[in-house]
């Protein structure tokens, strides 16, 4: 939840800009230079997203030290360094983030002699765990979750950031609930052959191929998210206590 907290704004400022001059584009038919060129603005925002993840949630599992190899994680997730492997995504980012996380942890464990303790955490923690993240994010992920991850992109899923607020105080049954209504509205905007220039959601509806049937997609994934969520959530009560809810310390 750390690294999502940290990657929410980047996210917003990527998505919205992408959306507004996609809509400019395909709905308006405004195609100039300013046009154009904030697009590719969004997508450079866009870019930052999966370093920002893998860093913070390395971050939440090692602090301070966990930042520079989780980073490096996440960008060769977004930017493959090797002929034939695909981009991770965001599922690259996240093992990156793990990954770098408990490295470091451990690395903090080993023991150095007294004269060159001062050189373990600005020194040999990040050369270590960020040459072990590259040769792990570029060969097997790069190879396994890419192939993953190309199979099932904006295809298999719909995005979902306006239930982040509730996947924070219960993230289990939420994610999960959210999961399946994706996968259903997705799943049948394939089915239709629906195509939407990189906008999704509401904001989607206007320059959507068939707006109709794209309207009636993301009904049907919040109905299936909806329903499940009544036959899963908890009913909150006035006696709850705290100890029973799921909290998050979400930072921005």
């Amino acid at each position: 939840m750390t690294g999502v907290s940290y990657m929410l704004p980047f996210i917003v400022i990527a998505g919205l800009t992408i959306a507004l001059t996609g809509i400019a584009t395909s709905y308006f038919k405004i195609d100039n230079a300013v046009i154009t060129t904030l697009n590719g603005f969004g997508w450079t925002v866009m870019g930052f997203i999966p370093p920002i993840l893998g860093a913070y949630v390395a971050f939440a599992i090692a602090d301070k030290a966990g930042l520079a190899p989780g980073f490096v994680g996440g960008w060769i997730a977004q930017n493959p360094v090797l002929e034939g492997t695909s981009a991770s995504g965001f599922l690259g980012a996240v093992l990156a983030g793990l990954i770098a996380g408990f490295l470091v942890q451990q690395l903090k464990k080993l023991p150095f002699p007294a004269v060159l303790d001062s050189l373990k955490s600005m020194l040999v923690i990040p050369l270590v765990s960020a040459l072990a993240l590259y040769f792990l994010m570029a060969y097997p992920v790069g190879y396994v979750v890419g192939a993953l991850y190309d199979g099932i992109v904006n295809g298999l899923v719909g995005i979902t950031e306006a239930t982040l607020p509730y996947a924070f105080r219960d993230p289990v049954r939420v994610i999960g609930c959210n999961m399946a209504g994706a996968a259903v509205g997705g799943a049948m905007m394939m089915a239709f052959r629906i195509s939407t220039p990189g906008v999704s959601g509401i904001i989607g509806i206007p320059p959507a191929s068939n707006p109709l049937l794209f309207t009636l997609c993301i009904a049907a994934g919040v109905v299936v998210s909806v329903v499940l969520l009544v036959l899963v959530k908890k009913e909150v009560s006035e006696g709850m206590t705290k100890e029973e809810e799921v909290d998050f310390d979400i930072m921005f």
